[in-house]
């Protein structure tokens, strides 16, 4: 009993010492050459997995690229198009519709008179 506690069942100190000792240095020395083999196979398969990725990666990118500027040259000619198009269209209609109804409004109010007559009654 050590301060009137009661001191359990233990190793002595020598005992406990060796065995650690022996359980440590094999725990030690396994991890740390697994871990380091572990680690360099997958570091090699990392590399080779971001090397694929990147030029996987690079690829896809410049063909978007290719085709956003295929789109983007296609779509302005044809806007382009359609714009000069209906510009044309617009300006001509609605000169010649804004001419014609004038001269219609205007050839109507020319036209018309009014005329009062006079009756007499008796």
């Amino acid at each position: 009993m050590i301060n009137n506690a009661h001191v359990p069942d233990v190793y002595t100190r020598p005992e406990a010492n060796e065995i650690f000792e022996t359980k440590l240095d094999k725990t030690d020395t396994y991890t740390k050459t697994e871990t380091d083999a572990l680690l360099d196979v997958k570091t090699e398969k990392s590399e080779l997995i971001d090397a694929y990725i990147k030029s996987e990666t690079d690829t896809k990118l410049e063909e978007k690229a290719d085709n956003i500027e295929q789109i983007d040259a296609y779509t302005k000619t044809e806007n382009d198009t359609i714009l000069d198009d209906k510009a044309e269209k617009i300006e001509s209609f609605t000169k010649i519709e804004t001419d014609t109804l004038f001269d219609d409004k205007a050839e109507k109010t020319d036209t018309q008179t009014k005329i009062e007559t006079q009756t007499s009654s008796q």
